[in-house]
């Protein structure tokens, strides 16, 4: 990969944004990392044992502990990493599957962005809609504000529950180190019976004393505290149950890295792998599959130029196929729904097989 120290120019983005209609107008492919919003969706489902271990367990507010555990895990793959991705472009797919797991994203929507994803394995079915907000701001920098509706039902005992996450603001920007700080809370509700739990983020001061630290509550149904939490997300997380006063780990959170993470953008091995296309994967997936884009494989190899210049030409396709009224094909748009869209079943049905015969028109290419 190209380094990823490499900084963005103020005055080179502004001399690539100057050529570009209003219309058109986006930030250039200066400060990506080598992965796509697809992509993004996926990475929290490296620590799908946490999933597990809430579906194994009776105990309500211990299955609410391990769901906040596992959706607190996809910022440890984002340690390090101030580099946004590859936007999704309409009609684009990413699968990815590891034993019973099955993971499927589909960007539905071009504007707003909106991507939709549904895993399943035996143990869980976990859907919803990806969309984030770019608020930027000389004098605060950026706020990335994510819409993510994300619903999970456990097969154990059929309890849905519902997530919500925080807002993440990112500081220097444009001048000096950026640095990415958490504000909110992930929560997560039990939709069957009304438990619930939060973990709330602690503010960094300039001693960096509370960096990655973390506060939380779990409820039962009559509103009433049964554990508190404690912990680093980076770390490990800490569950003491009401009246007592000896704290249990419940996850010691840690991602193998390559040697020189450092200089592959800071992704987890995990995060690496998830563009790999070797033959077997070349050989199923349909031409609408991430791993098809040229702009992000030109990007990986250091070639900027080639990388914004096929960026530009796939965003103008999906403008393009945005102005035909074109309807995703593996989610049903429910606009009353809080999910808004919902899987249909049918990929793994009727998955095309080739990159012919993929109904997305010219799919990557």
């Amino acid at each position: 990969l190209k380094d990823p120290k490499k900084s963005m120019s103020v005055i080179s983005l502004i001399k690539s944004m100057s050529s570009q209609s209003m219309e058109e107008m986006s930030i250039p492919c200066f400060d990506n990392e080598p992965l796509s919003d697809l992509h993004k969706a996926t990475e929290i489902v490296s620590f799908h044992e946490l999933i597990k271990k809430a579906n194994k367990t009776s105990n309500k507010s211990e299955q609410i502990i391990y769901l906040l555990a596992y959706h607190i895990s996809p910022f440890i793959e984002n340690i390090g990493r101030i580099k946004k991705p590859f936007g999704g472009l309409l009609g684009e797919t990413y699968e990815y599957t590891d034993g019973s797991l099955k993971c499927i994203v589909e960007q539905v929507s071009h504007n707003p962005s909106i991507c939709a994803f549904h895993f399943e394995s035996e143990d869980h079915i976990s859907q919803g809609t990806y969309n984030a907000t770019v608020n930027i701001s000389l004098k605060k920098g950026v706020d990335i504000i994510t819409d993510l509706r994300f619903k999970t039902t456990l097969k154990s005992s059929g309890d849905t529950f519902s997530m919500s996450y925080p807002k993440i603001e990112l500081r220097n920007v444009f001048l000096g180190k950026t640095h990415a700080y958490l504000v909110g809370k992930t929560t997560v509700t039990n939709d069957s019976n009304g438990e619930s739990g939060y973990i709330e983020y602690l503010p960094e001061g300039r001693n960096s004393k509370n960096s990655y630290g973390l506060i939380g509550k779990v409820f039962d149904s009559k509103d009433k505290e049964t554990y508190s939490l404690s912990g680093r997300f980076d770390k490990e997380l800490f569950a003491t149950k009401v009246g007592s006063s000896e704290p249990v780990l419940i996850t010691e959170k840690s991602l193998p890295r390559p040697k020189d993470d450092h200089m592959n953008y800071n992704f987890t091995i995990f995060s690496l792998n998830l563009n790999h296309l070797g033959p077997k994967v070349l050989a199923k997936i349909p031409s609408s599959d991430t791993r098809l884009r040229p702009d992000i494989h030109a990007y990986e190899y250091g070639d900027n130029d080639l990388a914004e210049k096929e960026r530009l030409r796939l965003e103008k396709k999906a403008r393009a196929l945005a102005s035909t009224n074109w309807k995703p094909l593996w989610f049903d748009h429910y606009p009353q729904d809080y999910l808004q869209y919902r899987f249909n079943n049918k990929y793994w049905n009727i998955r095309v097989i080739g990159k012919g015969n993929n109904p997305v028109p010219n799919g990557m290419g």
